[in-house]
């Protein structure tokens, strides 16, 4: 496999791997978690291991490649039940990735550059409104902050001597040398979204219990600065949000929806459960005292009845 193949595979890879819905399978099953995974996978397979593989030459044509990426979702489907969260998400991301290996193959290199441009610009199209935003809010802490009216003295400086000048003198002359350090972007791709995502994430919000939709809410509200909430009500227009925001909102909703899914499917306490120890030992104990209160009464009518008959003797 050519490095010019290799490096489009590896585009695909990051850009799958960037989008909100990978998490799960970026990195490989942790067999302490989910004990039984090996079990029932016998070939386990990831994003992480494949971009690796890629990195080391191991694939011999991007076919091979695409092998391992179709049986991380055919893994996924095996494993977990049919119609669940978790496949629904491999089933998006599966679209996703068969979209980006079908164009990259008909990209030639110049527009592979091109698009990867127009990637960084975006990313530094976003990065610039959030330094807008914070400066924004800056400027109005400055504005409502007191300012001090008390003048401030100057330092004043002291002379310098004969040998410091001399030391100054052979400092100056001395050229300090100029190290470059390579500029290194370290800023994590961000997945665009389309139409069609803002619709599919709109449906997962419907889908949230109360309970989610409040943490959601105090979500936006401590880290998003376009989210309103005005008498009660709740206002997100996802048309105003960025990417990388609509990216943490969309994690965050697909968590609250698997656990509701695994609270869906614990079990309901029985009805008929066993009466505690303690509970039987109070009716025993009633139960006694009952039976000793009854003798005694029997005990004292047949006394009555003796003294009667003595009585009728006399």
């Amino acid at each position: 496999m050519t490095k010019q193949q290799t490096e489009q595979l590896l585009g695909i890879i990051r850009n799958v791997m960037s989008h909100p819905l990978a998490g799960p399978f970026n990195a490989p099953v942790d067999p302490y978690e989910v004990p039984d995974y090996h079990t029932i996978i016998k070939r386990p397979m990831d994003f992480s291991t494949i971009k690796n593989q890629l990195r080391e030459g191991v694939y011999s044509n991007p076919e091979e490649f695409a092998e391992d990426v179709r049986l991380v979702f055919n893994n996924c489907y095996k494993y977990n039940m049919n119609g669940s969260q978790l496949c629904l998400n491999a089933q998006t991301l599966s679209d996703h990735f068969e979209s980006c290996y079908e164009s990259k193959e008909q990209q030639s290199p110049e527009e592979l550059e091109a698009q990867e441009m127009q990637e960084i610009i975006e990313q530094l199209r976003n990065e610039h409104n959030k330094l807008i935003s914070e400066l924004h809010k800056l400027v109005k802490t400055t504005k409502t902050s007191p300012i001090s009216s008390t003048p401030q003295s100057k330092p004043v400086a002291a002379q310098p001597t004969k040998k410091q000048k001399k030391d100054d003198d052979k400092k100056d002359k001395v050229k300090p040398m100029s190290v470059s350090t390579p500029k290194i972007n370290s800023s994590p791709v961000v997945y665009k979204y389309e139409l069609a995502d803002k619709e599919r994430l709109t449906q997962k919000i419907h889908s949230l219990n109360q309970d989610s939709l409040q943490k959601m809410v105090d979500l936006l509200s401590a880290e998003i600065a376009e989210f309103q909430n005005t008498n009660g009500e709740v206002e997100i227009d996802l048309e105003l949000l960025s990417d990388a925001s609509l990216s943490r909102i969309e994690q965050f909703v697909s968590d609250c929806i698997r656990q509701q899914e695994r609270e869906n499917l614990k079990p309901e306490p029985s009805k008929d459960a066993a009466t505690p120890p303690q509970l039987l030992a109070s009716k025993q104990e009633r139960t006694n005292s009952d039976s000793e209160s009854s003798s005694s009464e029997s005990e004292d009518d047949n006394d009555n009845d003796d003294e009667e008959d003595d009585d009728e003797f006399k």
